[in-house]
């Protein structure tokens, strides 16, 4: 129960962040990129409204 939508853990709601995606594989060394690759892709987490 790492992540939620929603709910009354600010620490936990994903609603409203950004996901960035990149290229590569994070090498789980070099910091802050972990050496990943160029960004490919990103976007916001959001709930569709009725």
């Amino acid at each position: 129960d790492l992540w939620a939508i929603g709910g009354s853990d600010a620490q936990k709601n994903i609603l409203n962040k950004t996901v960035m995606v990149h290229g590569g594989v994070d090498d789980y060394k070099s910091q802050p990129t972990g050496n990943s690759g160029g960004r490919i892709g990103c976007g916001v987490i959001t709930a569709k409204t009725q």
